[in-house]
């Protein structure tokens, strides 16, 4: 049985795009995993990180712990409730938008209010939306996974370690730049980003040395 293409009929087989609340939701969601990243690294530091670095990331790792869920609360809060408000309120805004022809606005639109608890954010001028956020989402995946395909490889050849602390290299070094963008104060973002820098740089440096 043929599919007839989009040229060929005047359907629009178009899936949408995620919502903005959804892709907020989305960015939240890369946040954590960059930090679950990060976690497996610090339980095999000594293979994956300088010797004398070892003691001092796993010592700093609760504060750095706690400064992703930080940032993780703000784009996507743990409480059901403000969730919820979140939700209704980000959709509120996106009906008022529904039918308006190009240049016009919405006839009495009412103005976006974050709840109580909140805090809105605009990550379509971030680059975190759409087919540029998606990307940038995608991207970062597409480097988790090549850290992992070298991470979970047995045995644990001196060969295969290179290739993974310079996959983490490459990694962390994208998820920084990711987290950087965010739309959000920095005193929530700052030691996130740090945290993933001082990563990246012990990897560049036990790379370096397995060279």
């Amino acid at each position: 049985m043929k599919i007839r293409s989009s040229s060929e009929s005047n359907v629009d087989n178009t899936v949408p795009g995620p919502d903005a609340f959804e892709e907020r939701r989305q960015t939240a969601e890369v946040v954590a995993d960059i930090h679950h990243t990060l976690s497996r690294v610090v339980e095999r530091a000594p293979e994956l990180l300088p010797g004398e670095a070892v003691d001092e990331v796993k010592d700093a790792w609760p504060a750095h712990s706690e400064a992703f869920s930080k940032l993780v609360d703000t784009l996507a809060p743990f409480d059901p409730r403000l969730f919820a408000q979140l939700r209704t309120a980000y959709q509120e805004r996106e009906r008022q938008q529904i039918d308006v022809p190009p240049g016009q606005s919405p006839a009495n639109p009412s103005p976006f209010v974050a709840p109580p608890g909140t805090i809105d954010l605009d990550l379509d001028s971030a680059g975190l939306t759409g087919k540029a956020g998606r990307a940038k989402r995608w991207t970062l995946g597409w480097l988790r996974d090549r850290f992992y395909r070298f991470f979970n490889s047995a045995p644990f050849k001196r060969l295969t370690q290179a290739k993974c602390v310079q996959a983490l290299a490459e990694y962390a070094n994208f998820a920084s730049s990711f987290v950087g963008s965010i739309p959000v104060a920095a005193q929530v973002k700052e030691k996130v980003i740090e945290c993933i820098e001082l990563f990246r740089l012990h990897a560049e440096v036990r790379a370096r040395r397995l060279e």
